[in-house]
C-alpha cells in the first residue's frame, strides 16, 4: 500500500493576508461548483466541520443544511455553543439530533479505544443516513477534515477520535474538562495554545480528602503546541490532580 504523505505542493497559511485570499477563493469555486443546489455537512462543533460550515454559510447560506449529533460525549455545553453559535448568530439551517442514548448503550462495556472510535463512526454514519433520508434536494455532501486525519487514518487510528467512558465517569469529565477551559480563559492562554483538554485513565487513584482517604479518578491536564497538527515538542512534565 502507498504511504500516504503531505503534499509538498500544498501551500501553508501563515498570514491574515493568506487565509483572506484562501477564503476568498474557496467561496467563488463554492459557488460555482454548487450553484442554486444543497448541500449537506455533519457538523461535530470541531474545528475541521465548524470551518467549513462557516465557509459554505459565507459561501452560499441556506442552501447549506448542517446536521449535529450529540453522541452523549461531548464537552460540558458544547451542543448548546453549537446551536448558540450556528443555529442563531450564524442563522444555519441547523438540523439537531439527541443520540445519547443509542451511542452510550453501543459503547456499554467496550474498553478498546479503537473498537469504539469504530462503533462511534458506524452509528453516527448510521444517524446521519437516517437524517438525510428525510431531505429533499440535497446534491451535494461536504466533510471537513485536517490533513493530519487522513495522514493518521492510514494505520495510526480511525476518526472520529473519540471514546466512551464509564457511566460514572461522564460528568466528572466534563465538569473538569470545563474548569480547564475557564481557567485558561482567565489567563490568556486559550488563544496561545493549540491544544489542551483533560483526559481520564480507565483506572482510579487513591488519595486523601478531608483527612480520610479517598479514591477517585485522576484527572491529566494535556497541553500541545504545534506548526503543522503532526509534531510537538517534547513535554516537560505532567500535572496530575484528583
Amino acid at each position: 500500500m502507498e504511504k500516504i504523505v503531505r503534499p509538498e505542493s500544498m501551500e501553508r497559511i501563515t498570514t491574515p493576508e493568506l487565509a483572506q485570499k484562501f477564503i476568498e477563493e474557496q467561496v467563488t469555486e463554492i459557488r460555482t461548483q454548487v450553484g442554486n443546489k444543497k448541500v449537506l455537512l455533519a457538523l461535530s462543533g470541531g474545528v475541521d466541520s465548524s470551518v467549513v460550515a462557516a465557509l459554505l454559510i459565507k459561501a452560499i447560506g441556506k442552501q447549506l443544511v448542517c446536521v449535529h449529533v450529540n453522541h452523549g460525549l461531548m464537552r460540558k455545553g458544547e451542543s448548546e455553543q453549537v446551536i448558540e453559535v450556528f443555529g442563531k448568530e450564524l442563522d444555519a439551517n441547523l438540523i439537531y439530533v439527541d443520540a445519547t442514548d443509542r451511542f452510550l448503550d453501543l459503547l456499554a462495556n467496550v474498553a478498546e479505544p479503537e473498537k469504539k472510535r469504530k462503533i462511534i463512526g458506524g452509528e453516527f454514519i448510521k444517524i446521519f443516513d437516517e437524517e438525510a433520508a428525510k431531505l429533499e434536494g440535497i446534491e451535494f455532501l461536504a466533510q471537513g477534515t485536517i490533513y493530519p486525519d487522513i495522514l493518521e487514518s492510514d494505520g495510526v487510528k480511525a476518526h472520529h477520535n473519540v471514546g466512551g467512558l464509564p457511566e460514572d465517569m461522564q460528568m466528572e469529565l466534563r465538569e473538569a474538562d470545563a474548569i480547564l477551559r475557564e481557567e485558561f480563559d482567565k489567563n490568556g492562554l486559550a488563544g496561545k495554545v493549540w491544544q489542551y483538554f483533560i483526559a481520564v485513565p480507565d483506572f482510579k487513584s487513591v488519595g486523601v480528602r478531608d483527612g480520610k482517604r479517598y479514591e477517585g479518578w485522576a484527572a491529566i491536564i494535556r497541553a500541545v503546541n504545534t506548526t503543522d497538527a503532526m509534531r510537538t515538542p517534547k513535554p516537560v512534565g505532567t500535572i496530575e490532580f484528583e
